[in-house]
């Protein structure tokens, strides 16, 4: 498995992957209640289940 600070150059690969919403570096205050919360490297909304499968093995792929 690869460590948590080699993620990071793997946002591009995470990208290609997600079929939907896919924001780098997204506000959370945008997308909570209270409007609280600072930047993201990736925020991503699934397209449908298949896709978030997808998301869920590449996250998997690199557990830290």
């Amino acid at each position: 498995r690869h460590h948590c600070g080699h993620q990071f150059g793997h946002l591009k690969n995470l990208k290609e992957i997600v079929k939907g919403l896919f924001l780098e570096n997204e506000l959370m205050s945008k997308h909570t209640s209270y409007g609280v919360g600072g930047p993201v490297k990736a925020f991503i909304i699934p397209k449908d289940l298949l896709d978030l499968i997808n998301i869920l093995k590449f996250s998997n792929i690199f557990e830290h």
